[in-house]
Parts: structure tokens; sequence; C-alpha cells
């Protein structure tokens, strides 16, 4: 983490994410479409407005009906 800015002056933005994925704020967020399962990679930006970085990470959506 970035300890020298206060969270609250730091920005999120995905890079790359499922189209059914967007940031409120300091939060990622999404409902999946119906037959949206499977691994999707997610990658997001942090940044101060000088300096940013990259995190690349991985979701999985799985269909949870009841049989």
């Amino acid at each position: 983490s970035d300890s020298d800015t206060p969270e609250e002056n730091l920005a999120l933005t995905l890079v790359n994410a499922p189209s059914w994925m967007s940031v409120d704020g300091k939060k990622v967020y999404g409902i999946p479409t119906v037959g949206s399962e499977g691994q999707y990679k997610l990658k997001i930006r942090v940044s101060d407005g000088e300096h940013s970085s990259v995190k690349e990470s991985y979701i999985l959506i799985e269909n949870n009906e009841a049989n």
C-alpha cells in the first residue's frame, strides 16, 4: 500500500474487467449476467494522481442455481 497518501486521495479504475463490472468510489462491483460462468482476468489501477500501480487478479463465476 501507499502509506504516504490518504485513502480518500486514491482513485481506482478498471484496466481490464468483464463488461458487467464497474467502480464506484473505492468499491469494485458487478452483477454477472446469466450464462457468465467462467474465469475472468481483472486488472485494477490505483492512482494518487502522480503515481499509479496496477494489480492483476482473477475471479471465478459459478452457476449457483438450486437444482
